[in-house]
């Protein structure tokens, strides 16, 4: 799998994080799926919160530590939100992953689940530049020149 880099940008407030989201929009649709990486307290959560609230979601956005998965309805569209640091590799056999055809799915510690059933369209990497954050957006897609005719 090839990694593209499609976007980045130090970011230092959620004012900031809102600007980045929204000028990268188009990655944020029904039908794809986002790999979320950087270590625990980085800002995972608080990207899916902040695209939440730009789409008009009004309710509050919590963790998905525990409960593992959480969804939220918009007008569009459903967001999955999937946190899989606690999850067992066996438990990813839990999920349905067909039914997220038609969602936008966020996936906290994707090395957790079992990839070759989900397929991410997208890499967030999120890591500390000093005190600020360092986001990364990548396009992901298959490196054909590897396979063979």
């Amino acid at each position: 799998m090839k990694k593209h880099l499609l976007d980045e940008a130090i970011i230092e407030s959620i004012d900031e994080l809102e600007s980045f989201l929204l000028k990268n929009q188009k990655i944020f649709v029904k039908s794809s799926a986002i790999a979320l990486l950087g270590e625990m307290g980085v800002g995972k959560t608080s990207l899916v919160r902040t695209f939440l609230k730009l789409k008009g979601y009004q309710d509050p956005v919590t963790s998905p530590t525990f409960p593992i998965q959480l969804e939220y309805e918009l007008d569009d569209f459903k967001v999955i939100h999937i946190d899989a640091f606690r999850l067992e590799a066996s438990r990813a056999e839990d999920f349905d992953f067909a039914s997220w055809a038609e969602a936008l799915v966020f996936v906290e510690w994707p090395e957790r689940l079992a990839l070759e059933r989900l397929q991410f369209n997208y890499r967030i990497e999120i890591g500390w530049a000093k005190e600020k954050r360092k986001f990364q957006i990548f396009k992901l897609q298959d490196d054909l020149s590897n396979r063979s005719s």
